[in-house]
């Protein structure tokens, strides 16, 4: 009965937790960068083409876009 009336509860906030995602990774792929949620928290993945760049393709870019 805990379990169940756990996962009630829990289940509206994950949903909510979702969508707030969901929408984050919209926003953040506008601007050319992809979300990927790890264990450790949220990693930010540079696009190029719409797909995530390579680490050398990354370190190839001048340092000013870089930084940006």
């Amino acid at each position: 009965m805990y379990a169940r009336r756990r996962r009630e509860m829990a289940e509206p906030f994950e949903r909510e937790q979702e969508s707030d995602v969901a929408e984050l990774r919209g926003a953040a792929q506008a601007v050319g960068i992809a979300l990927e949620l790890t264990p450790s928290g949220i990693v930010t993945v540079p696009l190029r083409g719409g797909r995530p760049m390579t680490e050398v393709e990354y370190a190839q870019l001048p340092e000013p876009v870089r930084a940006r």
